[in-house]
């Protein structure tokens, strides 16, 4: 997802921000950032989002974790559901308790005319597998992939 002058201009002004003080780090970008595996990591569902590209994620990661990075709030375009994660490089082994191995978090917004991955009506069948995401996905927090709008964050 970003070349080599990206990520170090990313890297950059992350520290920067940390080092002056701000209080959040906003970043806004079009592709779903957290992990997608319902196979613990064996295997993902979009390699075209940041899972197709998990050797960069890691390195982002890294830099957040290594530098004591925080407050990070990664704001993730249309791709026609809603998520909210937290941002860990193993999120089957993150300790949520104590936040430990979580370096942000990220708000999906879903389209406003498209329909979500399952559809406008989708079967129970479809549905019945959203009732394993706590176990399958611990770092996913909100998913909704039916129901479209937008999303109104605030941050203070």
């Amino acid at each position: 997802l970003l070349g080599f002058d990206q990520e170090a201009w990313l890297d950059a002004q992350l520290s920067a921000s940390q080092a002056r003080g701000a209080r959040w780090r906003l970043i806004g970008q079009q592709v779903m950032m957290a992990q997608l595996s319902f196979t613990r990591g064996a295997t993902y569902l979009n390699p075209d989002q940041w899972d197709g590209y998990r050797p960069a994620r890691e390195r982002l990661y890294r830099h957040l974790a290594d530098n004591y990075i925080d407050n990070v709030v990664v704001m993730t375009g249309d791709i026609h559901s809603s998520w909210a994660h937290d941002l860990t490089a193993d999120p089957w082994t993150a300790d949520y308790a104590a936040g430990r191995g979580i370096v942000g978090v990220e708000f999906v917004t879903p389209a406003v005319s498209s329909p979500g991955p399952l559809g406008e009506f989708p079967t129970p069948q479809q549905l019945a597998p959203l009732q394993f995401l706590p176990v399958l996905a611990p770092h996913t927090k909100y998913a909704e992939l039916v129901q479209r709008g937008y999303v109104l964050l605030d941050v203070t």
